[in-house]
């Protein structure tokens, strides 16, 4: 080594340690992490120059000499450390806003751990330096063996974070539901020990070491299904840390069924399963670029082709549902869960397992799966048991012999179901001797009316406190099981707070979160993770659904009273909150005005009448009501300006409207004594009616009030065009005047839809039947983009409402759109298998039409990854499997592009499909499935004899060629290398492949993995022998040019962050090429 390199390396070092510490010390924070990190990198710099003046003394130890030379060869510590300061000092200088970014990074958001693990390999140059300047060559030598990597883990962690913040946020925008959170809760909760059984059956084992296997576990109410689920996510986490395993899980709940949709469900799954892996998550941030500015949201089918994507990233994955029974099916919900999941499994490598109650429907959706019943065994039950015991009175805690009588009276009583052995536990705490201990064990009930057995004790128990804190109990318990949706305790004390007739909360007012506990018999739990306040089991809910009107006849007027007068509080006097920090500092010191605004109607629809004075009162009070219309318009997903993005200028009739509140819009408008009275028909701010609120929500009465009135425009327009009609679910509004005129059903909106195109696609089939049966209706009318009612239907998956239109003889069951799709090919991309197989098996459809693109549903279908429509379709002769698009693309091209394994396995192994087949491109589908990583299938094609691997587009590129480069279309810098280099691996490892092959611009796939910064396959290509390091292209560049080239932009990634990364990968590839040629030289 050149002597001079050495003492280059160290002032190179040393220039760029001044650079580095002024930036940390610029950063505005007095965080000792942030401090100690610049006062070891200038101690490191110290040292360094010390072995410099050390080298130019000269010294006749040569062993030594040559000992430290090595500290600055090519992947040496000196150049390691170089160049982890290098890509510190870019995160810190880049711009003056992303200093302060991170500089904040680095204090608050790496943790001890990371910012010990960054010390640490500080510490081990600063440690080989000092050895070395103790002139012990042995010494070195030995020391130099050990692990030198300096400070390169700390950098990849300053990347991550860098934009971690973002992707949260991206995360978070998918799904606000936390399941994690309410995991950590769950398994918080587990008694040590309890549930063991179940990871070690058989069932469960076997399930574990599968692939695409089903467990269902069925058990009886209160058995502890959800605390075995929450073991078996456990369980899994453990078993399979560190490895490329998705893991995602959903608690379904009885409390949550508004927002519990097939869609947001499997968003949830969806962002589990990135949210730990952001290299896995380019497909969120797609749809989140998609969206977020439109301010829409994903739909099912867009979800469910997001998982596919992440899915394929896993070597396995496993889906846990509990409580499948919670879900309910009476919109097709959970129909619509299982199916996109059944769906995953064939697509993927995902086991699914699922918990319930004993309910026959979804026993049969299991019907040949693994099946293991949950109950309560009597060891789990015995040591849950004897972790409570420490809760019972002294007598007990000082007698291990009346301990033993209460671990085995209370597993003999529970049969099996967990939740009974909580409760007698709680039944025995007010019992202060043993004699009443051993009297209650004795009448424990046993049975199956044990658990409302157990409930009415408890019950007894509340009553026979002090009235006071039998009160509280009593509202506490009716607060819970009354709500709308799951009450946080904030909330729940909040609520308890207001007083009537007072216009603030008195915070001196707001209970102890422990004294609402004490006083509730067992009856509630919170989980401190979510902070939610709850019943303790479903049951629990259901037992006071049967008693609640008559133990608290006046619970819902009471609810309704106080969501009322907090809403009529002054401090919501200012109205409508058109400042975005303002509004969320509202929603955050007020925790109870989400809950109030969005449901205090439907706690007062029962009882109008009651709460009329303080109803009418807040209704005509035009600022409390528009800041409360503002929080229940409100969407549930964040982004900029959500909180602005609703109508205002609401009126009260606009809000009775809305809840259907037909007593209190009465009231409103009738005339005070002056004559005047609301205006029934006001706009509100996006020209909506309080008749167009009412007909799209539904409110049959409310319509049918509104639409008999003279001083109502029944045929309004809104700012979209549309009509109450075009918004409408009730029938009250086809009706004629008195002259026998009607309002104009068939009008068409902005778009150029009708009533009867926008119900088909929202899937209103009652107003679908209603419409085609009229005259005036056009069933098969045609919007702007040529779409008829069908295709809305076919696309969106409304089966019923195919149905109900393809049998009309003026519908056109093949009718084509804009884009000459048929709704045969939008049920195929959708995925809707039933309503494919209805319109397929007609003879007025055609089952391989060409759309504008020469796309079949065949194509379509395959491309999409809808596996069973695709084998639907190949089963028909009328099919052509091996048709050609516009661009002479084959379904079998669509489906290697995008990785569906099993589609491709179905393609590949038919007769009339040409495996290697080319498009218009020259491109086959090995290329393709290359280009994208999709290893599966690159791996089926290369087992074929009937597949050229060498094969050259118009461009001259190979599937190799294709690979060594990045997709920036589908933001490649942020996915995980390792798909990309087991792809080159693959290619490399057939036989005849030509690793040197040139385009037509004379690129080697060297020369483009250079360029793109793919370190590891320029290392791969390295260490073959058939590969020329050197080799130069039409232009005379060879792939040491390509890395370096600083004003090449082609190359360049659509993201910022892309970029930074794609330049250090560079800077790694063109140090390969440099240490590879000069070894060749040396040669």
């Amino acid at each position: 080594m050149d002597p001079l390199s050495i003492t280059a390396s160290i002032i190179a070092v040393v220039q760029l340690t001044g650079v580095v510490i002024k930036c940390l010390n610029d950063v505005k924070d007095t965080s000792k992490d942030r401090a100690q990190c610049a006062i070891e990198i200038s101690n490191v710099s110290n040292l360094l120059v010390q072995l410099m003046w050390r080298l130019e003394e000269g010294s006749s130890n040569e062993g030594w000499y040559a000992k430290v030379q090595a500290l600055a060869a090519p992947d040496g510590p000196i150049n390691q450390y170089m160049t982890a300061l290098e890509q510190l000092q870019s995160k810190l200088t880049s711009d003056t806003s992303r200093r302060t970014n991170i500089g904040s990074v680095l204090s608050w958001k790496l943790n001890k751990e990371e910012v010990a693990n960054i010390l640490m390999r500080i510490e081990r140059l600063k440690s080989l330096t000092q050895i070395a300047l103790e002139m012990d060559h042995f010494k070195l030598s030995q020391a130099l063996k050990a692990d030198t990597t300096v400070i390169a883990t700390a950098v990849v962690s300053l990347q991550e974070s860098q934009v971690s913040e973002q992707y949260r946020a991206t995360t978070d925008w998918l799904s606000s539901t936390d399941f994690p959170a309410q995991q950590s809760d769950f398994i918080s909760r587990r008694q040590e020990g309890t549930g063991q059984w179940f990871v070690v059956s058989p069932e469960f084992t076997n399930w574990l070491r599968g692939t695409k296997q089903d467990l269902f576990c069925p058990g009886i109410p209160g058995a502890g299904k959800t605390m075995i689920a929450a073991i078996a996510v456990d369980h899994i986490w453990k078993t399979f840390q560190g490895d490329n395993v998705g893991v995602a899980y959903i608690y379904c709940n009885y409390k949550r069924q508004e927002t519990q949709t097939a869609t947001e469900l499997l968003a949830a799954i969806l962002k589990q399963l990135v949210q730990e892996r952001p290299l896995y998550g380019e497909p969120v941030t797609a749809l989140y670029k998609l969206h977020a500015d439109r301010r829409t949201r994903p739909s099912l089918d867009e979800i469910c082709t997001a998982l596919r994507s992440v899915l394929i990233n896993y070597s396995k994955a496993y889906i846990i549902v509990d409580a499948l029974d919670e879900c309910t099916d009476s919109d097709g919900t959970r129909s619509d869960l299982l199916l996109a999941l059944r769906s995953l499994q064939a697509n993927t490598s995902t086991s699914l397992m699922a918990t319930s109650r004993f309910i026959s429907w979804i026993e049969q959706s299991f019907q040949g799966s693994p099946v293991l019943e949950i109950q309560a065994s009597e060891a789990d039950v015995k040591q849950y048991v004897t972790g409570q015991l420490h809760r019972l009175p002294n007598c007990v805690r000082n007698d291990p012999a009346l301990q033993t009588e209460i671990e085995d009276g209370i597993a003999l009583a529970v049969d099996g179901m967990f939740l009974l052995a909580r409760l007698h536990v709680e039944s025995l705490r007010g019992k202060m001797t043993k004699k009443a201990i051993r009297s209650t064990l004795r009448n424990l009930p046993r049975g199956s009316t044990a658990l409302n057995k157990a409930y009415d004790e408890a019950i007894e128990r509340i009553e026979s406190q002090l009235p006071e804190q039998s009160e509280l109990a009593k509202t506490v318990l009716s607060w819970i099981s009354y709500a709308m949706r799951q009450l946080t305790t904030k909330e729940l004390t909040h609520a308890l707070a207001v007083e009537e007739g007072e216009s603030e909360l008195d915070e001196d007012n707001i209970l102890d979160m422990e004294d609402i506990i004490s006083v509730c018999a067992g009856l509630v739990a919170v989980d401190e993770e979510s902070d939610i306040i709850r019943l303790v089991h479903y049951t629990t809910q259901e037992y006071f659904e049967g008693i609640r009107e008559t133990w608290n006849p006046i619970a819902q007027e009471e609810i309704a009273s106080t969501c009322l007068t907090y809403l009529s509080c002054d401090t919501f006097g200012t109205g409508h909150c058109y400042d975005e920090a303002a509004f969320e500092s509202r929603i955050t010191q007020n925790p109870f005005l989400d809950y109030a605004a969005r449901y205090w109607g439907e706690h007062a629809l029962p009882i109008q009448q009651e709460i009329k004075g303080l109803a009418l009162q807040f209704l005509c009070s035009m600022s409390q009501l528009a800041c409360s219309t503002q929080i229940m318009l409100l969407r549930d997903s964040k982004y900029e300006f959500y909180g602005q993005d609703m109508a205002h200028g609401l009126t009260g009739i606009h809000v009775t409207a809305l809840f259907g509140l037909v007593y209190l819009l009465k009231e409103l408008i009738h005339t005070d004594e002056n004559g005047n009275c609301m205006n029934i028909d006001a706009r509100d701010s996006l020209g909506k009616t309080p008749l167009s609120c009412a007909s799209e929500i539904g409110h049959e009465a409310i319509v049918k009030l509104l639409v008999e009135r003279d001083d109502v425009v029944a045929d309004s327009k809104d700012s979209h065009n549309q009509t109450p009609l075009s918004r409408a679910a009730a029938k009250e509004l086809i009706h004629t005047d008195e002259n026998g005129n009607c309002m104009n059903i068939d009008a068409r909106d902005s778009l150029g839809k009708t009533p009867l195109s926008c119900a088909s696609e929202i899937g209103h089939e009652a107003i679908v039947k209603l419409l085609v049966e009229r005259d005036d209706v056009v069933a098969d009318s045609r919007d702007s983009h040529n779409m008829t009612p069908l295709s809305w239907a076919a696309e969106r998956g409304h089966e019923a409402i195919v149905k109900l239109l393809v049998e009309r003889e003026d519908v056109v069951a093949d009718s084509k759109d804009g884009h000459n799709r048929t709704p045969l090919s939008h049920a195929a991309s959708g995925g809707h298998e039933a309503i494919a197989k209805l319109l397929v098996g007609r003879d007025d459809v055609v089952a391989d039409s060409k759309d504008s693109h020469n796309k079949t549903p065949l194509s379509w279908a395959a491309d999409m990854g809808n596996e069973a429509i695709v084998k639907l379709l190949l089963e028909r002769d009328d099919v052509v499997a091996d048709s050609k698009d516009g661009n002479n693309r084959t379904p079998l091209s669509h489906a290697a592009e995008a990785g569906h394994e099993a589609i491709v396995k179905l393609l590949v192994e038919r007769d009339d499909v040409v495996a290697d087949s080319k498009d218009g491109n020259n491109r086959t589908p090995l290329l393709w499935a290359a280009r994208y990583r999709n290893v599966a299938v690159v791996r089926m094609f290369l087992r074929r004899n009937d597949v050229d691997p060498n094969s050259q587009d118009k461009n001259g590129c190979t599937p190799l060629l294709w690979t060594a480069r990045s997709d920036y279309r589908r933001g490649d810098y942020r996915r995980k290398g390792s798909d990309q280099e087991a792809t080159i691996r693959l290619l490399l490892e057939k036989g005849n492949i030509v690793s040197d092959s040139k385009d037509n611009d004379g690129r080697t796939p060297l020369s483009i993995a250079a360029e793109h910064g793919r370190e590891g396959i320029v290392q791969i290509f390295l260490g073959r022998n058939d590969v020329d390091a050197n080799s130069e292209d039409e232009d005379g560049y060879t792939p040491l040019w390509w890395a370096t080239e600083p004003d090449n932009i082609s190359w360049r990634p659509i993201f910022d962050d892309d970029v930074e990364i794609a330049m250090n990968g560079r800077k790694a590839a063109a140090k390969l090429l440099t240490d590879h040629l000069a070894k060749v030289k040396e040669i």
